[in-house]
């Protein structure tokens, strides 16, 4: 039930790591989380050749600060790696890689938020998530970015995303 690797403070990088959830049907974890636990907004975290599988709330996640306010997480680079079979819960509907409520750490112009080289299928929800529904199971989902009024470039290059319960890239 607990996410596989779960970052929660600013300047991290995960590296050559793989994460499987056998349990995905009923996890309520995802396999990389990036998520602030105190009223702050987290930046450079990163996750680099590393592996989902099975995790069933997303594969490379990030969320805001449970708390409230406009906090969440800003600079987050993907590269390299797989996403797959993920996003299989009934509990919350999903997708392999999920730029959840970005939050601003700075207004600097440039890419704050960059994926490339990742790999993502079979990202795909049942039929009934969160209640209702499936509408989630993309390979890639930039995912509410006007709750925090975020205004950070974003930039997927380079990325294969196939067979997925939804679109491939949102």
């Amino acid at each position: 039930g607990n996410d596989g690797i779960f970052v929660s403070q600013s300047h991290w990088a995960v590296m050559g790591f793989e994460v499987t959830n056998a349990n995905n049907t009923s996890s309520n974890s995802a396999c990389f989380k990036a998520t602030p636990m105190s009223a702050a907004t987290i930046t450079d975290v990163a996750f680099i050749d590393d592996i989902a599988n099975g995790c069933g709330t997303g594969g490379f996640i990030t969320d805001p600060y449970y708390g409230g306010g406009s906090y969440g997480v800003d600079y987050f680079i993907l590269i390299a790696d797989v996403a797959y079979n993920t996003a299989q819960t009934n509990n919350q509907c999903a997708s392999g890689v999920s730029l959840f409520e970005p939050a601003n750490y700075d207004s600097l112009s440039g890419t704050h938020n960059y994926t490339s080289q990742l790999f993502a299928w079979n990202n795909v929800n049942p039929s009934v998530c969160a209640g209702g529904a499936a509408t989630d199971g993309e390979g890639v989902i930039l995912d509410t970015f006007s709750t925090n009024s975020y205004t950070g470039q974003t930039v997927v290059e380079d990325t294969l995303s196939l067979f997925n319960g939804s679109h491939g890239i949102e």
